[in-house]
């Protein structure tokens, strides 16, 4: 066995001890950086930043074509971006617009339905008639009025009906009610309220409950 296999031997102490302190060396310059403060990771725009002016100060002659092929992809994103910006504005102009307009077109089709149910309900309505005293007409229109004043309020043509045959009267028409709203119509006597039914014409007509 040789004499520098031999844990004491001076020689082997001498290159152990040299081992130790390069390691030694090494291990404080890792902890060292590993101590070093850390920076917060930059953000996408300032990369973004960090890269193109890396970029703008490389060597133009390195490599022109794949820089000049970067700068017009910066161009065109550039322009894209106003671009939907614009379109954006536009659209909002636009809903804007539309939205008006579905106003004023719901608007004149209310009027025109209404003014088109006006002129309807003046062309049906006929001239109004003198009814016999006696004949069923008059006996419609006589027990319709001391119903509405009775009730005091309007009536459909269903109720006027059923409170007439209530009095044991008896209408003689194929469609009874149908009858009753058409002879009350004709009257000048009565006027029709929307959604209420039948009232006598000039009397005060009672608020809706």
């Amino acid at each position: 066995m040789l004499v520098t296999d031999s844990p004491s031997c001076p020689l082997f102490l001498s290159a152990t001890e040299g081992v130790a302190s390069s390691l030694t060396v090494d291990i404080d310059s890792i902890n060292g950086a590993s101590v070093a403060p850390k920076h917060a990771p930059a953000s996408r725009d300032t990369e973004k930043m960090n890269t193109d002016s890396q970029i703008s100060k490389s060597d133009p002659n390195a490599n022109p074509g794949v820089e000049e092929a970067y700068r017009l992809v910066v161009l065109e994103i550039k322009q894209l971006e106003q671009a939907r910006r614009n379109i954006s504005a536009r659209l909002e102009k636009a809903v804007s617009a539309r939205d008006l307009l579905r106003q004023l077109i719901l608007s004149d089709t209310s009027e025109h339905e209404d003014s088109k149910a006006s002129s309807n309900a003046g062309l049906k309505r006929k001239k109004p008639t003198k009814h016999h005293r006696g004949s069923l007409t008059g006996e419609i229109v006589k027990r319709s009025r001391a119903i509405l004043l009775s009730a005091g309020r309007p009536l459909e043509r269903s109720e006027l009906l059923e409170e007439i045959e209530r009095d044991g009267f008896k209408v003689k028409a194929s469609n009874p009610a149908r009858f009753i709203g058409r002879t009350l119509w004709e009257s000048e006597e009565f006027i029709h309220v929307p959604k209420a039914g039948y009232w006598i014409k000039g009397q005060h007509l009672p608020e809706a409950e």
